[in-house]
């Protein structure tokens, strides 16, 4: 039985040029086939592509960051984490902070039969560079 592999949530990535890259469902790289859709977003981000906005996106709700602004959103709620320095500091830079935490559960029984599972933990957020100095804040949704 193989692992159920359709991700609970999509990502979107909006620039600042105006253009957005939106992950594919099966989650599969262009460039790279032995990739996932994010090695694309962060070769666009090494071509000098910037983001200012990071969605995760399904049918029942949906989440972002401001990587201007480093508020994030629920359902378009707007609402701030706060790191322990606050406010922080100008002249920083926000960058992206996005992965998955994956568990897989298979369950193997003395009959033969076998059941199995695929979970995820989506973080996101931002960290913040000044200097030698890095703020880091994420969200996790499940």
């Amino acid at each position: 039985m193989p692992l159920q592999t359709k991700l609970k949530y999509l990502f979107s990535a909006h620039f600042d040029d105006n253009t957005s890259f939106l992950q594919k469902d099966d989650d599969s790289s262009e460039l790279d086939p032995k990739r996932t859709s994010y090695y694309d977003l962060l070769e666009l981000v090494k071509e000098g592509k910037k983001i200012i906005l990071f969605e995760l996106l399904s049918a029942t709700g949906s989440y972002a960051v401001d990587l201007l602004t480093g508020k994030f959103w629920a359902r378009w709620q707007i609402f701030i984490l706060e790191p322990t320095v606050t406010p922080l500091p100008e002249g920083g830079n926000f960058e992206l902070v996005y992965f998955r935490d994956c568990t897989a559960t298979l369950n193997l029984y003395a009959n033969g039969e076998k059941t199995s599972s695929l979970t995820h933990k989506y973080r996101f957020g931002w960290n913040y560079k000044l200097g030698d100095k890095t703020w880091t804040q994420c969200m996790v949704i499940e």
